[in-house]
């Protein structure tokens, strides 16, 4: 701390030094006492250091202090919500790699045109792995965005290739009930509609294909995943009866043997 501040760290013995003098830190609430000033000043035990198995007394000034809790909350609010292991937060939905065979390292986004739902992910095998999403608030299919799961859903999907065989294509398929394909009935589709096929984009490979009967299926060719490499995966989804669970098969394909 500067000279003439609230004082510095004496070795690891719990006293302050102040005004050339050492002072004692009592209370297991890490609370330092002071006649001169008459008040409590917080002792900040484990501070932001990169060492929190080694317990520190570093005093805090009410104003650090303040600045340091607010500075948390900004750094919280910008950060993923990661709810679980493998569980991530993002616009009205939640996203889990609990099927297993990859995993998510984040998800971000409002979920809208402008300000997708991206969802950057690891996958350890070239078999198809499943991809859990939740609705994480009220379902309201006329409400606001990110406010409400409206089962209109911009997603862009960025997958690191840790199987080690090169992909040279990739698919995507939807499915209201695990291991059933969707139907029409369902409501659940790659945007059937049609209303912005500009959406389907992918920076490794130049084509797609949609199938609509008997299910719902994404298929993007084309061009070539190496081991090690990422590749991203731009559409839309549409429910029309928003669902509180649904899910997305990913099946990287590999060339025959």
């Amino acid at each position: 701390m500067p000279a003439g501040g609230a004082g510095e760290c004496e070795g690891g013995g719990g006293r302050l030094r102040q005004g050339g003098r050492a002072m004692p830190l009592r209370g297991a609430a890490g609370i330092l006492s002071t006649a001169d000033q008459g008040h409590r000043i917080p002792v900040c035990r484990r501070p932001v250091c990169g060492q929190a198995i080694v317990v520190h007394t570093r005093a805090m000034t009410r104003p650090g202090l303040r600045c340091v809790q607010v500075f948390a909350a900004l750094l919280a609010a910008s950060c993923p919500r990661a709810l679980a292991d493998g569980i991530f937060e993002a616009g009205a939905y939640s996203f889990s790699d609990e099927r297993g065979g990859f995993r998510i390292l984040s998800a971000t986004g409002a979920g809208t045109r402008d300000d997708p739902i991206v969802i950057t992910e690891e996958l350890d095998t070239a078999d198809p792995v499943t991809l859990t999403i939740r609705a994480a608030r009220p379902i309201q299919p006329f409400g606001s965005t990110g406010d409400y799961a409206t089962g209109f859903l911009p997603l862009k999907i960025v997958t690191r290739n840790n199987s080690g065989d090169a992909w040279i294509e990739f698919g995507f398929e939807l499915q209201a009930i695990l291991n059933v394909p969707s139907d029409y009935g369902d409501g659940l589709s790659f945007d059937q509609a049609q209303r912005v096929d500009n959406m389907i984009k992918s920076d490794s490979f130049a084509e797609f294909k949609r199938d609509f009967e008997p299910y719902d299926r994404l298929l993007f060719s084309k061009g070539k995943v190496d081991p090690q490499e990422s590749a991203s995966f731009s559409f839309l989804v549409t429910d029309f009866s928003p669902k509180d669970r649904f899910y997305l098969v990913e099946e990287p394909r590999v060339p025959s043997s």
